[in-house]
């Protein structure tokens, strides 16, 4: 427990630093070393787009923009500095440019410039263009590679091109290899040479395979030839007689004629796809399969070839994984592999050695793209590739970590085309589309990043004021608040407080024990549905609001609200700013007071009574008992009659002596001596005083349980028992019916638990005018009552902290309701 304010300080510097931690951790965790800042964003056309490429290799990247005139199908390639402010030059075509084929740099002449080599298509044949983008000329000029063969009167719509410059047969000069996949069901497939020097296709492999990924080996089978390894789809297009056909995903070897020299078992079936990745192809190549889960073949994997294609080792992944793709990296000097993992619905990236041992891994929900380019940032040399994980396009180095994201759409269809990275001012340009919204964005150092433990540690006094503050400003409430509610449930009377519009904000106790209101009593509900409009305290909460009086104003009532004379009074409660927000409204019940004081008068009146009676009696109690026994010694005749005159004085003055005890009682009972008390057993004592009414016309029903216990005297609570027993078996004439059960009542406002005593008769009932006064000392309805059986009862049921109500009928019957506080230990 906090016993000082300078403890509670402690404790606010310790809850400070404690949030600059978490601060720490939560700047750490959702910021990032970078940020992207978008340069520029572009709508373009279905046929326009732009592309980097550090042509010259001077540190600044030049940006292509091939486009298609809409109504000429005319071609145009412009070339400019990044930074647009040099024209560099225009390129006019008479084909049409295939925004599927690929467009790539190599150095064509080998002046050490990056030539710009793309394909395009005119009518039914392919054309390969080569420009110097420098030196503003053509190399090669709209040079056709390819007629297509007319097929079923289809569109020749080539669905991916893609080239490289190779050297295949060692003359020091490079040929043009292409990989053609058209689209619609429609040949051809395959790869094909082109010698410029004799300027015709010196050889080909056509067949109905789609290509998913291939490389260029050095000599694998040390023949001093280049190969291509491929791996295959399977969309199932074709015949399945065919040799090759595309019903089945495998790995293949091609020879540098093209000739397949190694054809694999199929790893998957319609429809799945084959990829593969190789590293450290010069010293100790690794070749690595991708097989996707199939029915057929078994659960994904990843298989890892020797050079003499021997597999080395293999990872099987559980059912949950579908899919695998990977890339060859490098990080610090070696190489490892990339692998991308499609588990439901998330994907995993993890990095590999050579031999399938799990280096990193990271997890990553939803949609996730990776594309195969990487770049370093500040001349680190550190591996960093870009991805897309749904509309957010991030950085993520060799670590895994991702080091910038940003809600910036992107696409990687075909990173040539959707993904471009540039250089200038030293920094790292990235050139994304989706759909036809191209945005231009490069990289910052975040501040915030850089900066996470000076502002984790500047947040310390923030914090510690923030608390400083706030334990002020409710220390102020809870005072005002605890202040009020003290005030109510320390006032004797109804008290209630409303808002300015008659909604009730808080009441006391007061209020629950004394008014019959229509429901439940809740703060929240409208206090007008609670009264009716011809009620006094309706009339002057109504006029309060209306007139938004502002000083306070009282009336008095009589016969009202359950109370025989009292007063309501209402005082506006201001804000700090003058306005008056709420009313306390004070309901004084006058009614206990004017009790009290007859209660005090009969007192008074019962101990002089008492003090003026009782010698007489106790002087002509003596001169009886002396009369009777001289009677009896001197042997009167007819001294029977004598005896019974007497025993009728004596029988009077007994009654009068009874009635002084019973003044004596109300005016000057005992304070109860508190224990706990058994109901059961109290009442049990008092109906053994009654067993003769019991046995001959008065049936009687308890129904009490063994732990209905209260707090209170027992002596009184017997005594009590005693007087409303007495009185119901004179309400039923010595025959009828009474029962007396309990049950227990819970308080919502207060919790608390109380046992309430129900007495029950079935009797002629009480006169609704007696009911105010029945129990007022000294009246009574009895011909020999005295009237202060019941002011006794309601005394020692006060005493002892109870309250009583009652309901009675004419005709039906008489319900004593006695409630105490329950006792618990």
């Amino acid at each position: 427990m906090i016993r000082s304010y300078r403890t509670a300080k402690n404790l606010f510097l310790g809850i400070a630093i404690l949030l600059s931690g978490i601060t720490y951790l939560f700047l750490n965790e959702y910021t990032y070393p970078f940020r992207f800042v978008i340069d520029e964003i572009q709508v373009l056309s279905e046929y326009k787009f732009n592309l980097y490429k550090d042509v010259d290799n001077d540190g600044i990247s030049e940006r292509l923009t091939p486009y298609i005139h809409n109504l000429s199908d005319i071609a145009y390639i412009s070339l400019n500095s990044i930074n647009l402010k040099n024209d560099i030059g225009a390129y006019h075509l008479d084909s049409k440019i295939s925004k599927n084929a690929q467009l790539f740099f190599d150095d064509f002449n080998n002046d050490k410039i990056k030539d710009l080599i793309f394909y395009s298509i005119n009518l039914d044949t392919l054309f390969v263009s080569i420009l110097d983008v420098k030196k503003e000329h053509k190399y090669v000029d709209e040079l056709p590679l390819i007629i297509r063969k007319p097929l079923f009167n289809k569109q020749w719509d080539l669905d991916r091109v893609k080239g490289n410059l190779y050297d295949f047969d060692n003359d020091n000069k490079n040929e043009l290899v292409t990989y053609i996949q058209t689209a619609h069901s429609v040949p051809m497939r395959g790869f094909i040479i082109y010698d410029f020097e004799e300027q015709r296709i010196t050889k080909q492999f056509i067949s109905a395979i789609p290509i998913s990924d291939y490389y260029y080996i050095t000599d694998l089978n040390k023949d001093s030839k280049p190969e291509i390894l491929i791996t295959t789809n399977a969309p199932g297009n074709f015949d399945k007689n065919l040799r090759y056909n595309d019903w089945e995903s495998k790995f293949m070897i091609l020879n540098s004629d093209l000739e397949v020299i190694y054809e694999s078992d199929a790893f998957g079936f319609y429809p799945a796809s084959t990829g593969i990745g190789i590293i450290d192809i010069k010293n100790e190549p690794r070749i690595f399969l991708c097989k996707p889960q199939d029915n057929r073949v078994g659960n994904a994997e990843i298989v890892a070839l020797n050079i003499e294609l021997e597999e080395v080792n293999k990872i099987t992944f559980s059912r949950e994984i579908s899919s695998v793709a990977t890339f060859p990296i490098t990080i610090n000097s070696k190489e490892k592999l990339l692998a991308i993992m499609v588990h439901k619905d998330k994907k995993i990236i993890r990095i590999y050695d050579k031999d399938l041992k799990i280096v990193k891994d990271k997890e990553l929900d939803g949609s996730v793209g990776i594309s195969g380019q990487s770049f370093f940032i500040d001349n680190d040399y550190r591996f960093n590739f870009i991805g897309a994980l749904d509309d957010n396009l991030f950085i993520m180095n060799d670590e895994l970590e991702i080091i910038a994201i940003e809600e910036i759409p992107s696409e990687f269809v075909n990173d040539d085309y959707y993904l471009s990275i540039g250089y200038l001012d030293n920094k790292v340009h990235f050139l994304t589309r989706k759909n036809n919204v191209q945005t231009l964005s490069h990289l910052e150092r975040s501040l915030i990043y850089s900066y996470i433990i000076p502002i984790s540690m500047s947040s310390i006094p923030l914090f510690y004021g923030f608390l400083i503050i706030i334990n002020s400003f409710i220390h102020y409430v809870k005072k005002y608040s605890d202040s009020l509610k003290y005030l109510l449930n320390q006032e004797d009377n109804n008290a209630i407080i409303i808002d300015h519009d008659g909604i009730l904000r808080e009441f006391n106790s007061e209020v629950i024990k004394k008014f019959n209101f229509s429901g439940d009593l809740k703060i929240g509900t409208s206090i007008f549905s609670k009264i009716t409009s011809e009620n006094t305290l309706y009339k002057i909460i109504s006029n309060a609001i209306d007139k938004k009086i502002n000083t306070t104003q009282s009336q008095q009532i009589f016969t009202e609200l359950g109370i025989v004379e009292g007063e309501i009074t209402i005082t506006p409660l201001k804000s700090f700013l003058g306005y008056v927000y709420a009313y306390l409204i004070r309901i004084e019940d006058r009614t206990k007071i004017i009790q009290h004081e007859r209660n005090l008068i009969w007192a008074k009146t019962a101990q002089k009574i008492a003090h003026d009676i009782k010698t007489p009696l106790s002087i002509i109690q003596l001169n009886l008992s002396s009369i009777k026994a001289r009677i009896e010694k001197e042997f009167l005749n007819r001294k029977v009659d004598y005896f019974s005159d007497i025993d009728m004085i004596q029988d009077e003055i007994r009654r009068i002596s009874k009635l002084t005890k019973d003044f004596l009682k109300f005016s000057n009972l005992e304070k109860p001596n508190f224990q706990s008390v058994s109901i059961k057993d109290e009442l049990q004592r008092a109906v053994t005083h009654f067993t003769s009414f019991f046995k001959n016309g008065v049936e009687i029903e308890i129904n009490i349980g063994d732990n209905d216990l209260i707090w209170g005297d027992p002596n009184q609570i017997e005594h009590l028992f005693n007087i409303f027993l007495e009185n119901a078996i004179d309400a039923v004439g010595g025959n009828g019916y009474l029962s007396i059960s309990t049950s227990e009542i819970i308080d919502t406002n207060t919790n608390n638990t109380f046992i309430q005593i129900l007495i029950k008769d079935d009797g002629e009932g009480i006169k609704s005018e007696f009911l105010n006064k029945i129990y007022e000392p000294y009246f009574t309805t009895k011909i020999e009552g005295t009237g202060l059986g019941l002011a006794i009862a309601k005394k020692i049921i006060e005493d002892n902290n109870g309250t009583i109500d009652i309901d009675s009928t004419l005709g039906k019957g008489t319900i004593f309701k006695i409630t105490f506080p329950k006792f618990s230990e």
